[in-house]
């Protein structure tokens, strides 16, 4: 930003990504999640970092292998850990381990491609699904051992493609879906 308070782009590019963008997420100040495709159905995933010159690269050995799918949606959790969905159905917790390096872990029982995720605390997310006329909303609850796990229901009374999601409040979000519709989701808190 500058003085007069105008953006401009940086003259320098970011090379080492090879393919179209589909979903980034910060992780820290230092480090970002760019998540693209690289070939037909083909994704990954790739950890951007700042270096101590203020310039971000990919440097070496910073693709996160495993991912053979297109990320169509991102959600940093906490200060280690990241919800990552793609194309595939598949839901993934990333981690950080102490040794700096990020890996995975495959959550089961959602099998939607997840188009939008809802971050309501540090251990509920909404997730939301679809292609064609149909879609699923479910609950993804971290449990006190760490682990996360999604509610055993779906969320009922939107039948198309939800694409994008917006907390208006700690019990209503804004959910619109690929048909034009808009709902109110509101959550009853016991």
């Amino acid at each position: 930003k500058g003085e007069d308070g105008s953006w401009n782009y940086d003259s320098n590019s970011i090379d080492g990504f090879d393919g179209e963008v589909s979903s980034t997420v910060k992780l820290s100040d230092n480090e970002v999640l760019v998540c693209g495709v690289i070939g037909y159905g083909r994704g990954e995933m790739r950890i951007l970092r700042k270096g101590e010159d203020g310039l971000w690269s990919y440097g070496s050995n910073r693709r996160i292998y495993g991912f053979d799918y297109i990320v169509r949606s991102t959600l940093k959790l906490s200060d280690n850990e990241a919800l990552v969905c793609g194309d595939d159905g598949e839901t993934r917790i990333l981690r950080k381990g102490e040794d700096g390096l990020w890996s995975y872990n495959r959550i089961d029982g959602f099998d939607g491609i997840v188009r939008s995720t809802l971050k309501f605390s540090d251990s509920e997310v909404l997730v939301c699904s679809g292609s064609g006329f149909e879609s699923e909303t479910r609950i993804l609850r971290k449990g006190e051992d760490g682990s996360w796990n999604y509610d055993s229901n779906s969320i009922d009374g939107f039948d198309n493609v939800i694409y994008s999601t917006l907390k208006l409040s700690d019990n209503e979000v804004l959910v619109c879906g690929g048909d034009g519709k808009t709902r109110i989701l509101r959550m009853d808190r016991d």
